[in-house]
């Protein structure tokens, strides 16, 4: 699979403590890491101050940004990264949404570049929006079957894979407890598992990205045996998601007061994913992605968005059947299987040779 393309990938945040710990973020990450072992790869992204690291795989080339647009960190302002394009074969664009993909675009007019974009559902509006920018050469790659319909159905699905520090470890289930991890988010549906929590342990592990949002579910939480978690390295949530009966992803549609929330979650359900891969039974919500990296044909693992009674019912079923939790956490450890970063580099590397 190795080639002599050079590949840039484009990003307006890095997984980082110094940017954002987000799934947007650790799939750029995962992606470039595997595709630098077939090929040049490097990652540009927009920080606080100009500095390249060096990332294994790969060089994080992180270019001092002038401002943040109407103050969102995933849309930061920046011109003269255009620059480095001249030293790659493919530009690989992420978060579809933004200035920095946009201006990608429009300076591609001239370069006439092959450029791919991926979308994680991040962004905001931009004063290049109303301009026509994709062209023949823009590609999208989307991190699954969702995701393409949501950009017109034109392109091709990749999917995405599970970052290796999530894997099965000799340990011994705890019978009641119940993980979920996700950043504290209203789309993550914390508040519809707290309030279909009854005699369980439930711990939650996830930054906190909505103050406001936090302060609510901590509410909810009141008199049950529910922990906030805020920082775990993947080590440690590897650990805690081993340990665990099965794992809870509520993400939804809606808010803790039933209002539709803006944006769209779960583009790819990467965190599900990773419970799986630690053969861990995940129950997920039937948003977004979702369906598509459901372990098939159980039903007992997925639920209606927002529906509290059904959402109880499977959690109080689950935790009654510890030695089925058990079966259904390896059938998922099987399933995740398919999910893997070589096989979404062959996939990006068949797009940008222009065989799919």
């Amino acid at each position: 699979m190795s080639n002599n393309l050079k590949v840039l990938h484009i990003t307006p945040t890095y997984f980082s403590t110094e940017s954002v710990l987000g799934g947007a973020e650790r799939y750029v990450d995962g992606l470039a890491s595997e595709m630098g072992e077939f090929c040049k790869c490097d990652v540009l992204s927009f920080g606080n101050e100009n500095k390249t690291l060096e990332m294994g795989n790969y060089n994080l080339i992180i270019k001092k940004k002038l401002t943040n647009i109407n103050n969102s960190l995933i849309n930061p302002l920046h011109f003269s990264f255009v620059k480095e394009f001249l030293k790659y074969d493919v530009l690989h664009c992420h978060q579809y949404h933004t200035f920095i993909t946009e201006f990608t675009l429009l300076a591609n007019k001239l370069l006439k570049k092959m450029v791919f974009v991926t979308d994680h559902g991040g962004g905001g509006r931009t004063f290049l929006r109303t301009l026509k920018l994709t062209n023949s050469k823009t590609k999208i790659l989307a991190v699954s079957k969702y995701s393409l319909n949501k950009l017109g159905g034109a392109g091709t699905v990749i999917y995405g894979g599970i970052n290796k520090n999530f894997k099965k470890i000799n340990t011994k289930k705890i019978n009641n407890l119940i993980v979920s991890v996700g950043r504290i988010l209203p789309h993550k549906g914390f508040h519809h598992l707290i309030n279909a929590i009854t005699n369980q342990e439930l711990v939650i592990v996830g930054s906190q990205a909505s103050k406001g949002y936090l302060e609510d579910i901590k509410k909810l939480s009141s008199g049950k045996n529910i922990t906030f978690i805020e920082n775990l390295n993947d080590k440690d949530v590897c650990n805690l998601l081993n340990q665990a009966q099965f794992a809870v992803y509520p993400s939804t549609y809606f808010g803790i007061n039933n209002k539709l929330l803006s944006g769209e979650p779960e583009l790819f359900g990467q965190a599900p994913l990773e419970a799986m891969a630690c053969g861990t039974a995940a129950l997920i919500s039937n948003v977004g992605s979702y369906p598509e990296i459901a372990l098939p044909n159980k039903q007992e693992l997925s639920f209606t968005d927002a529906n509290f009674i059904e959402l109880k019912e499977k959690i109080n079923f689950l935790t009654s059947n510890y030695d089925q939790c058990l079966l259904l956490g390896e059938l998922a450890l099987e399933h995740s299987q398919k999910f893997n970063w070589r096989q979404t580099v062959e996939n990006c590397f068949k797009a940008y040779l222009g065989k799919v």
